[in-house]
């Protein structure tokens, strides 16, 4: 059976243009899971939606190709400004479709008169491309002197020979070394004749700054697209608590901004044409958010037992009362029955953990209002004594 063949060429790090694009299109591979969409037709794929939005910052939702079904189109944004200046006019052009027209915008997805409504990627339309160009030119540059540092490591110092016989010598002696054979030097003239230079002392530590920086470049590029990665993986001691959460403030305001974007865009798209559609953080991002309620909600409970301890502790049952509810228990004691599975837990959507802890924030200011209405008359006490 014939084995498959691949392209087995080394990868140019010197050809950093390359490079560049191919850091891009597997970023842009990671960004495209952001989001999940809900409710979108067939003719608009969810891929074709976030690569539109990714890379060109807008685009724009539209039945006026057919009057029926609705297609997305990227274009160029232009016309007489509103009273907000945000352009009024959209211009598209389809070639598959053949469709090619000047779209007039509407921003509230009230007006039917108008053709189109908008979706901006982020509040400043700028879309992530600005940040991956960046981030993958750093990088690249990075890799490209970390190849060449780690080639020079193999050559930490050079011989010279003043004769050919003292090259040969050397030579024989480098190539014992090389297949692992001992051997001994007999002739003085072969110490005097060969010299030895030094070429680097820092080969190590030169490697080490760039590994850091390459990390460094890295968990930037990453927190700035919402997702944690810490800056020193080098680093040999355990991480703190505090330095495994100390880059959460950073993930959020981007990611939050263009979830928004999106919510407001289908919120214009259902009132204009009716749809359902709806969209949502999506993978390893929604799991973030999951953990951030979960742990916000588990903090309040801590903070409930500590300020009323009585709300979470079970009450305590005297001698007497543990003797005839044990009396109790083995008298209507039945047959052991096989155990049923246990049920499987739903996983809660952060909306579901974000109104638990609101109740909890609720009820922490109710006992907290309950305990300054007890201490009122203490207090009052007080002072008549005093007087």
């Amino acid at each position: 059976m014939a084995k498959w063949k691949y392209d087995v060429d080394y990868y140019k790090l010197k050809d950093k243009q390359q490079n560049i694009h191919d850091m891009i299109d597997y970023k842009i591979d990671q960004c495209i899971k952001i989001f999940r969409w809900k409710g979108l037709p067939k003719t608009i794929p969810a891929r074709s939606m976030e690569l539109y939005a990714q890379c060109g910052g807008n685009l724009v939702v539209s039945d006026k190709y057919n009057g029926e079904d609705l297609y997305i189109y990227q274009g160029g944004l232009g016309g007489e400004p509103d009273q907000l200046y945000r352009p009024t006019i959209y211009t598209v052009a389809n070639p598959h479709q053949r469709f090619d027209k000047q779209l007039t915008i509407d921003w509230d997805g009230t007006d039917d008169e108008r053709d189109c409504v908008i979706l901006l990627n982020d509040s400043m339309l700028r879309g992530l491309l600005p940040i991956h160009r960046k981030y993958a030119t750093m990088v690249a540059e990075n890799e490209l002197s970390l190849q060449l540092s780690d080639i020079l490591t193999r050559v930490p110092w050079a011989l010279s020979a003043e004769d050919e016989a003292t090259k040969a010598s050397a030579e024989a002696f480098i190539q014992g070394i090389y297949t692992g054979d001992m051997s001994v030097i007999t002739d003085g003239v072969f110490l005097e004749g060969v010299k030895e230079h030094a070429l680097t002392n820092q080969g190590t530590n030169v490697l080490s700054a760039l590994i850091q920086a390459n990390q460094y470049l890295n968990s930037q590029w990453y927190n700035l697209i919402g997702l944690n990665s810490m800056a020193n993986g080098t680093k040999k001691e355990a991480i703190s608590e505090s330095e495994e959460h100390m880059n959460d403030d950073v993930l959020k305001p981007l990611i939050d901004d263009m979830l928004e974007c999106r919510q407001d865009f289908c919120d214009r798209v259902n009132k204009r044409y009716g749809t359902e559609w709806s969209v949502e953080l999506n993978s390893s991002w929604r799991d973030n958010e999951t953990e951030e309620a979960v742990a916000q909600v588990e903090e309040i409970g801590e903070v409930l037992e500590v300020i009323d301890p009585k709300t979470t502790a079970p009450a305590e049952e005297t001698p007497e009362e543990t003797q005839e509810t044990t009396q109790e228990a083995e008298e209507a004691k039945e047959p052991e029955e096989t155990p049923a599975e246990p049920e499987k837990k739903e996983d809660k959507s952060p909306e579901q953990l974000k109104e638990e802890f609101k109740e909890l924030v609720e009820a922490i200011d109710e006992m907290a209002n309950e305990q300054e209405e007890e201490e009122k008359p203490d207090e009052e006490d007080t002072d008549k004594e005093n007087k």
